[in-house]
């Protein structure tokens, strides 16, 4: 706005002008607006002539008088514009006008583009005094500072890291994007290796730090046959009770971190070895089996998957999926190899879901060898392959003989055969995986095998160590089970309720095995082991997070929650380990991001919608998809009264000392409050999988959709 016009705003700033004038159809009113409009693109025009050249230039711009819309076209490079739509309503210049970007290469995705006003290209609040030669280059300015990078030009004011994210984004491949996340994932997990560890300065205990670090010392001075037989005095100290490849791995380490650090894996004398370069090393192993397992098979996961979603919403879920924060602080915090076994078992998820069964079990089988706690995946597993090898016999059978006219035994002489010779096929590579792995202590004198058998599944060490967060330990606040059974009693009477807990999910899998269904059948059968099976250990949480990871898009609902007091339960354990900071840090992130993602996002219903949901001709259908809908509609109350409980939990843990006769009450509270949570989310994910094998439209390629 310019010369007498400008006078007149200005005296008139605080007496409604826009009313007054704009706002009315007279002559005066018209004629003002065409001089203005006149006047501000005169103007525009010499702005054109005067930057014809810069980078980016406004090449040119388009008036429509009668729509009252404005288009500027900006020059990026060569061949590529970049278009801004200005509309310029009656209510110009005392209201800005609406602002609509359009890329023509990707500069940027158009999701991003939604969410830019005006104000955030001004930089500044709009005032009537603003005028369009102003908002060009303001918009010259904006796309130099956010969209291009300038190649070695001196005019370019953009910082070394500035340039790096505007690479990647303007490169926005799969490839580059992978390395920028790659490379936040391993900050993230060096930052947590900065706090304590298990067993920090503690001798003579230590704790799982010494006990992988004693296994690399034993891997790489003792042949296999010998790395189970210690003495009880050696067994006592670090004994190894996991299965063989976890050994076979730890000596690969060993080799490696005896070259470059020999004094700390000398057989025997190197006990209680502690160092900050030590440290350094062997957290260094954790990341490296993290991010080339685990983080790379969460990717692969996701986009092959969840091919449906957004560029960004795809992005947003390898982050949150990937960086499971229980595990986070397990592995990189207290110290373990947890990644190996959840990553291979990830593998094999995603060969299974392609249907290349034996690849799929060959990967189950060495999580299984790497550490025993796998099980909690294997009826999941088990069930699953046989039910689909049974139900794709019928797909290969027409493959071959398309004709309908062939009898009904022929058929099923075919579908037999092919099952028996897939199954038999697959379980024939099981056994050889097996027996390749255990061959060094079936095929020693002395039947070490049984001995590693013992160690690998210590029946003896009781019900459960420390409390953990399930069934017998929630029992025990009112019956003392160990008191009452003996310890092989409890054993069985776990397994039987492990079993009843998962028949459930193995009925479902019958009915109908699609990819979704399978994955919730793995979340339902580990919580079933977690909750209800024999020894226990608070870490064992890990496996059930794994597959809700892998659902989180669909349920994200519960994310939050089930995450977050996984992580809560383990507090105690953390602490012990001096991890309290990374703790608090991860809690408070993960509460933050997955809900502020998650609230843009989450499902639904207004009444139509759930009485068309809600409709079926089974009474308990309709109940659990009656809850289904109630719980997606008190998500944000859930969330809340999830936060305020850990807050309220901790605050008091941290100023009230429990009296002498409850000196664990805070832990017994902590556990008691995470197994109602995990039994809600157990319970709640039968009613999931019980309403998705009832739907036989549920797509395999697709794992986003809901069950909406």
């Amino acid at each position: 706005v310019h010369g007498d016009y400008t006078k007149q705003v200005m005296a008139h700033s605080n007496d409604n002008l826009h009313e007054r004038v704009f706002s009315t159809d007279s002559p005066e009113a018209a004629k003002i607006k065409e001089k203005r409009m006149e006047i501000e693109l005169t103007k525009l025009n010499a702005y054109v002539e005067k930057n014809e050249g810069s980078v980016p230039s406004l090449r040119r711009f388009d008036y429509d008088s009668n729509t009252k819309a404005l288009t500027y076209i900006y020059s990026i490079g060569e061949s590529e514009e970049f278009v801004i739509h200005l509309d310029l309503k009656d209510s110009y210049p005392f209201l800005p006008p609406k602002i609509r970007l359009e890329p023509k290469k990707t500069f940027i995705s158009p999701y991003e583009m939604q969410d830019i006003t005006l104000d955030d290209i001004l930089e500044e609040q709009w005032g009537p005094c603003i005028n369009l030669c102003n908002i060009a280059e303001k918009c010259g300015e904006f796309l130099k500072r956010f969209l291009f990078c300038m190649k070695g030009s001196k005019e370019a004011s953009i910082s070394s890291m500035q340039k790096f994210f505007m690479f990647v984004k303007k490169q926005n491949t799969p490839a580059t994007n992978f390395l920028f996340f790659i490379s936040v994932a391993i900050l993230l997990r060096y930052a947590i290796g900065l706090a304590g560890y298990s067993g920090i300065n503690n001798p003579p205990e230590y704790g799982d730090y010494e006990v992988h670090r004693h296994w690399m010392e034993l891997g790489v001075n003792l042949p296999p046959s010998q790395w189970y037989q210690e003495s009880e005095q050696e067994y006592a100290y670090k004994g190894v009770d996991y299965p063989p490849f976890c050994m076979y791995v730890h000596y690969i380490m060993g080799l490696v971190l005896k070259f470059l650090l020999p004094q700390a894996f000398e057989l025997n004398t190197s006990r209680g070895f502690e160092s900050e370069y030590l440290k350094f090393i062997m957290r260094s192993t954790v990341v490296l089996f993290d991010v080339c397992i685990y983080v790379s098979g969460m990717v692969v996961f996701i986009y092959q998957f969840c091919k449906n979603l957004e560029f960004s919403h795809k992005w947003c879920y390898i982050a949150i999926a990937a960086n499971m924060p229980c595990l986070l602080l397990i592995d990189h915090g207290h110290f373990h190899y947890n990644c190996v076994m959840l990553g291979l078992c990830l593998w094999g998820i995603i060969f299974i879901l392609n249907r290349h069964y034996t690849t799929g079990a060959i990967f189950y089988c060495l999580a299984l060898n790497f550490k025993q706690m796998s099980l909690y995946y294997s009826i999941a597993f088990f069930f699953f392959i046989i039910v689909r090898i049974a139900k794709d016999s019928k797909d290969v059978y027409r493959s071959f003989m398309p004709s309908q006219n062939e009898s009904r035994t022929i058929i099923k002489v075919f579908q037999y055969l092919y099952c028996v010779l897939k199954i038999g096929g697959l379980a024939a590579i099981v056994i050889g995986i097996q027996v390749a792995l255990w061959l060094p202590y079936i095929v020693n004198e002395g039947s070490i095998w049984k001995l590693v058998l013992q160690r690998i599944f210590p029946v003896q060490r009781g019900l459960y160590e420390d409390k953990v967060a399930n069934f017998w330990c929630f029992v025990n606040n009112f019956v003392k089970m160990r008191n009452i059974f003996s310890q092989k009693s409890l054993a069985i009477i776990s397994a039987l309720l492990t079993i009843a807990g998962s028949l459930p999910s193995i009925w479902m899998i019958f009915k109908n095995p699609n990819n979704k269904t399978f994955i919730l059948s793995v979340f339902n059968v580990s919580m079933s082991f977690f909750l209800f099976s024999y020894m226990v250990h608070e870490k064992s949480i890990l496996l059930p997070l794994l597959p809700f990871s892998l659902l989180f898009y669909t349920y994200k609902h519960l994310y939050t929650t089930v995450m977050l007091f996984g992580l809560f339960s383990n507090f105690f354990l953390l602490r012990r380990d001096l991890c309290t900071v990374p703790y608090f840090a991860i809690l408070i992130l993960t509460a933050i991001v997955s809900y502020s993602y998650e609230s843009n996002y989450i499902a639904t219903f207004n009444k139509e919608e759930a009485a068309e949901y809600t409709r079926s001709t089974n009474w308990f259908e309709a109940l659990i998809k009656k809850i289904i809908i109630s719980i997606k509609r008190r998500y944000t109350l859930i969330y809340i009264g999830t936060v305020v409980f850990i807050t309220v939990f901790h605050l008091l843990e941290a100023i009230i000392t429990p009296p002498a006769r409850l000196p664990d009450l805070f832990l017994v509270l902590n556990v008691n409050a995470s197994f109602a949570v995990f039994v809600v989310a157990w319970i709640y994910s039968n009613m999931l999988m019980y309403i998705h094998s009832k739907n036989s439209d549920v797509s395999d390629t697709d794992l986003i959709s809901d069950i909406k």
